[in-house]
């Protein structure tokens, strides 16, 4: 650690700190040395409590609101430079103030697990362990109750270049592979990584118009800060459109970061990604291990990598180069975090470009709303990709009336028709349906009974081939009995999840290959490669599945998409429930007719004549956008005013409504222009047992909602502590 000599007649000793708790508010520390002074962005041990803790430096003072006799000394400098860069710190500062969330829990999202326990910020050395001709020799001579040692002689006769994560998968000590060691039955070498990268020039595949006419508005741009909104239809070409613009930047030598709703769905992009810029990539998502996240974070944060690719934490990653980030599907919810810290990557991401002059875009072929009233109003600049690439053109749309047509179960007759005429012609079809399982209701006719979840507000979801009930809200589950524990009577199975609609086409279609695709599917690690590949290479001939199959995949052979539960979406109760609706509409419908075949779209709805369905019927998805918007201006919902949610939990639904009242009493005595709804119950009230309910907020003026909320948090502080009573704040909120 290096020291630095100040002049003490300037020196600002008095160091600010966050500290990794639930708490609102920062500490003053005085420095162990008062000539050594830490950075701004630096990590320090400090004494809280009876405890230490690693925090991070966030300024300097020369005085404090503490006297300085009480203030503690700071008990080490671990860094000698800033772990996080000004810029970074600014941004989670911001972050902390916007979201009205403690400081030190905010830091800990951008901050790898290995960094926050305190440990050096340096590469680490990947080693290989590998059998010695001793270890060989000697493997029948370990002692038959040294299990571990045995064991782990074991795998590494069966495998060359053991790592430590292999050690680590098969349970075995630290303590057991060194002593094997020191006994030489084992040797380490240090491992080299190289990665392979294809040739660009080789891979670079023909732009259209619309892509080079979308690349040179971007490029073109003089300012170094704008916010760009790429409206491309699916297939249009969005990606390659990124992947050109990132190489622009890795040419100027500065970072892009490219955010996307689910790595592990789009195994097809990642691989793009990897062929384009291998040597210069890395990954970050939440499935990695802790060594794998803070091997990515230190490349980013040394500007090794040019390209970051990742889910919604990525947008704290450490980028010192900063020059371009890509929010890809940015309508998508996944950008939302719901629980703890509820950020917005897509809207810290304007927050963080703004304030390094970076490029932002934001790509969607049904962008969210409040992006389009952004683009609306000259916020940002609004890009269109209104053509497919190939000769296929947009699908054909079809609504199927569900009030004149039979069913099995939820499959039409017209549905099962058209499905013949694609499967004769060897085509893919995909049937989407946003509900897993294989039933949502198990019902008593005799006395009018569902089986509902006993912690939850909510009916538990038939699992039939592991034979369970489940609840999708806390994960509850019980033995499934078709017999009423009321009446013993038999109970009948009501309505279709993914399991029960495959379960049917295996006997409509007895002879064709069917693939599933929905959170049950691929729970087990690596199936979500497995059943991708068999879709692409066509050995599937119908696939149903979830939302996961909007999540910007490419299935070349598949020309029939069935949409089968329609009215879910159209009965919504939440203001953005059509909205919704219409984006995973037209997101499925992009997935049939690829390339040069034409595609057919089928819509199942007892409501034909709905104005969606019409605006799908008759191509014309923008005047459903600009009528939504103007319904949204009359009824002063977002993007027209602005919104925060004071949500709260209690096992006590009483004390819960009565704290919330309290709360609304003093909102209104504060007479600021804010229209309080409330409180009112969530829409599923009670989930693991606690009631749940909330405060809406509205204003067209953002600042006095903060002013607000800022002033509600200092009084609840007041309050005497009630561990009976959680809340959270919820800044513009996507789900009421």
């Amino acid at each position: 650690m290096t020291k630095r000599h100040t002049n003490e007649k300037t020196l600002d000793n008095i160091i600010h700190i966050a500290v990794p708790l639930s708490v609102r508010r920062s500490f003053d520390y005085l420095s162990s040395h008062k000539f050594l002074l830490p950075e701004i962005g630096a990590r320090v041990k400090v004494p809280f409590g009876k405890n230490e803790l690693i925090g991070i430096v966030l300024d300097r003072f020369k005085k404090s609101d503490v006297p300085k006799e009480k203030l503690k000394n700071i008990l080490l400098i671990i860094d000698d430079k800033p772990i996080i860069a000004r810029e970074l710190l600014e941004t989670l500062i911001w972050c902390s103030n916007y979201y009205h969330h403690p400081i030190g829990e905010v830091i800990k999202h951008a901050l790898p697990s290995h960094i926050r326990k305190g440990k050096p910020a340096e590469p680490i050395i990947d080693v290989a362990w590998n059998i010695t001709d001793l270890g060989k020799q000697s493997i029948n001579k370990i002692r038959k109750n040294a299990r571990n040692q045995i064991k782990a002689m074991n795998l590494f006769l069966m495998n060359d270049n053991v790592t430590d994560e292999l050690i680590k998968n098969n349970n075995l000590a630290k303590k057991t592979i060194n002593n094997l060691y020191e006994k030489k039955f084992i040797d380490k070498k240090i491992l080299t990584h190289k990665k392979k990268i294809t040739k660009i020039e080789e891979i670079l595949p023909k732009l259209t118009f619309d892509q080079k006419n979308v690349i040179n508005k971007i490029k073109s741009e003089k300012r170094s800060f704008n916010a760009f909104l790429l409206k491309g239809v699916t297939s249009s070409g969005k990606t390659e459109v990124y992947l050109r613009l990132i190489e622009e930047e890795i040419k100027k030598n500065k970072q892009s970061l490219l955010l996307v709703p689910e790595i592990g769905l789009t195994p097809q992009l990642i691989s793009r990604l990897t062929n384009r810029f291998g040597k210069v990539l890395s990954i970050m998502h939440s499935g990695l291990s802790e060594m794998e996240r803070y091997k990515s974070w230190l490349n980013a944060c040394s500007s090794k990598s040019k390209v970051i690719v990742g889910t919604r934490s990525a947008i704290f990653a450490p980028l010192p180069e900063l020059g371009l980030i890509i929010i890809d599907e940015e309508h998508d919810l996944s950008y939302k975090q719901q629980e703890g810290f509820r950020y917005s990557a897509r809207d810290i991401a304007i927050f963080r470009a703004k304030k390094v002059n970076a490029k932002v875009i934001l790509g969607s072929a049904t962008p969210s709303f409040e992006s389009l009233h952004n683009s609306n109003i000259g916020k940002y600049k609004l890009l269109n990709m209104p053509k497919r690439i190939g000769k296929a053109g947009k699908p054909k749309v079809m609504i199927i009336d569900q009030n004149k047509h039979a069913s099995n179960n939820i499959l039409s007759t017209p549905l099962v028709l058209a499905m013949q005429k694609h499967l004769k012609r060897n085509n893919q079809i995909l049937l989407f349906l946003n509900r897993r399982g294989y039933a949502p209701i198990l019902f008593c006719k005799e006395c009018k009974k569902t089986e509902g979840c006993i912690r939850c507000d909510s009916n538990m979801t038939i699992h039939k081939s592991k034979e369970i009930l489940i609840c999708h809200h806390c994960g509850q589950n019980k033995r499934l009995n078709t017999i009423c524990n009321k009446c013993n009577s038999n109970r009948i199975i009501l309505g279709s999840g993914t399991q029960r609609v495959t379960e049917d086409l295996v006997n409509i279609f007895p002879k064709t290959r069917i693939i599933r695709l929905d959170r049950d599917s691929i729970s087990k690690k690596g199936k979500i490669i497995e059943i991708l590949e068999k879709i692409e290479s066509g050995y599937a001939q119908i696939i149903v599945g979830t939302q996961m199959l909007t999540k910007g995949h490419d299935f070349p052979n598949l020309t029939m998409v069935g949409i089968l539960n329609t009215d879910q979406g159209i009965l919504g109760t939440d203001f953005r429930s059509n909205e919704r609706l219409a984006q995973t509409l037209v997101q499925v419908s992009g997935r049939a007719g690829r390339r040069d075949i034409p595609g057919e779209v089928y819509i199942q709805t007892h409501f034909p004549e709905h104005p969606l369905i019409s605006s799908l019927m008759n191509d014309n998805y923008e005047e459903f956008e600009r009528e939504s918007l103007a319904r949204r201006r009359e009824s002063r919902w977002p993007p027209f005013n602005y919104m925060i949610i004071f949500r709260a939990k209690s096992f006590d639904k009483h004390k819960l409504f009565s704290f919330l009242e309290k709360i609304s009493k003093i909102s209104k005595e504060k007479n600021l222009k804010v229209r309080i709804l409330g409180p009112a119950p969530a829409m599923i009230e009670r989930r693991f047992n606690k009631f749940h309910a909330q405060l809406l907020f509205q204003s067209e003026k953002r600042n006095l909602l903060h002013i607000l909320i800022k002033e509600l948090i200092s009084e609840i502080e007041k309050f005497k502590k009630n561990g009976q009573i959680q809340w959270n704040i919820d800044v513009d909120p996507l789900e009421l």
